[in-house]
């Protein structure tokens, strides 16, 4: 088994901001968390709302909402690629740049067991809304689904995708499992590893989310151009693009309310848009290309995880947005 350590309390950079916005209509900056030395390449909110789980190179990295306050280091050998807690939050999983998972117990940080099945990075992950599976995408171009929390491999996909991207999502009710890279999406069932249907998409797909209700399917993706779109899931039919970003969309996330859905770009903005309209309500500017936007469980909070040298998270207050 690979080994792991974790460290908790070690020393970081904090910013603190009580910044003001231009329309009482904007969400506020709460926190600016320099989080890692080097891009932050995927972040993740607990279901309680109280710790977010940041990752990147030879890290993964906890960290206290309220405060802002560095809680907890796991050091990893290589780069970390992709965080997720479990939908109860008694655990995070983690995945390198060599295609090992690691099962982390919540919240001692203590390393439960490590996955290996995968012969690359992997690219997404996934927890199915009950807990019971976590679904994994890699480049080797399979997808493995793994019982949870045992850790026994249930099924492969093979041949899933192929091409630049890379993205998974469960459906609210968990019984579709969306992936996508390169031109594609696939809409599967997890249970016997079967395609329902693949929709194209033009460009680079990198990534996915269910809205809150399982009608709707956003999709972020492209590489020059921006591409952002809205699928009807009954239908499997495209229902809308939003139009706004200058590069390719690297994130997608709804609030859990279904009301807003936000787009990171690699044009370093974030987008805030009204789904029921498509209509864009706020862009937020960054210093550098967005790689992750995730909204808290509670929807009162925004994340947003950049790839800049010097590695940044902020957190955003959406009470302002709910009014």
């Amino acid at each position: 088994m690979q080994q792991y350590s974790a460290l908790s309390l070690c020393s970081c950079t904090l910013v603190f901001f009580a910044v003001g916005t231009s329309s009482a209509q904007e969400p506020k900056l709460r926190h600016k968390i320099e989080a890692h030395d080097g891009a932050v390449l995927d972040i993740t909110i607990s279901p309680d709302d109280r710790m977010l789980a940041s990752c990147g190179k030879g890290s993964v990295k906890l960290w206290e909402i309220e405060t802002g306050k560095l809680r907890m280091h796991m050091i990893v050998d290589s780069w970390v690629r992709c965080v997720a807690f479990s939908p109860d939050g008694k655990l995070l999983v983690s995945a390198d740049e060599t295609g090992a998972i690691t099962m982390w117990d919540m919240p001692a940080g203590k390393q439960r067991a490590v996955l290996n099945g995968h012969k690359q990075f992997v690219l997404s992950m996934a927890f199915s809304p009950n807990g019971k599976s976590l679904a994994t995408f890699s480049n080797d171009d399979t997808i493995k689904i793994w019982e949870m929390p045992s850790s026994k491999l249930l099924r492969t996909i093979n041949g899933a995708h192929s091409g630049v991207g890379g993205a998974l999502a469960f459906s609210t009710d968990g019984k579709t499992l969306a992936s996508g890279a390169g031109g594609s999406i696939t809409l599967w069932d997890p249970g016997t590893g079967t395609e329902k249907i693949t929709l194209k998409q033009p460009g680079y797909l990198w990534s996915l989310a269910f809205s809150p209700d399982g009608k709707l399917l956003a999709s972020g993706g492209g590489s020059g151009e921006a591409e952002c779109r809205l699928w009807d899931v009954a239908k499997f039919k495209h229902w809308a693009k939003l139009d706004g970003h200058g590069l390719g969309v690297k994130s997608v996330a709804f609030s859990p309310d279904g009301k807003l859905m936000a787009s990171g770009s690699s044009d370093k903005t974030v987008k805030l848009w009204l789904v029921a309209t498509t209509t864009e309500l706020v862009s937020l500017k960054f210093e550098n290309p967005i790689n992750k936007v995730v909204f808290s469980a509670g929807g009162k909070l925004l994340a947003v995880a950049d790839r800049g040298e010097l590695g940044v998270v902020t957190l955003w207050d959406m009470r302002a947005m709910a009014k």
